[in-house]
């Protein structure tokens, strides 16, 4: 009654949020938001992805998947929105310069 079919994700959905809960106790970990992404998903130019990768450093593990995570603010919603928006600002600034190159 309850149980929703299971949807993969669409071509369009590549980012991945996870979340730690702890049953019984309170803990911070708990408002901390995991975001991965697959690289190639993102559909950058070589040039782009290269100028992407840098920004990212070590949060790229070489298997074409970048790890973001933060838990600043109070609550889950808020550090995810915010992953949401720096993933977005990284890719502005890429494709930005990538403009003024060529």
């Amino acid at each position: 009654m309850f149980a929703e079919t299971f949807k993969p994700p669409t071509s369009k959905e590549i980012l991945c949020f996870k979340r730690q809960y702890y049953i019984g106790e309170n803990s911070n970990l708990q408002n901390k938001a995991v975001m991965t992404v697959d690289v190639n998903k993102l559909e950058l130019l070589l040039t782009e992805k290269h100028k992407f990768l840098l920004i990212c450093g070590p949060r790229y593990d070489g298997n074409n998947t970048v790890k973001f995570s933060y838990d600043k603010f109070p609550n889950y919603a808020q550090n995810k929105n915010y992953l949401g928006d720096l993933l977005s600002k990284i890719l502005d600034e890429v494709k930005v310069n990538n403009n003024l190159h060529e």
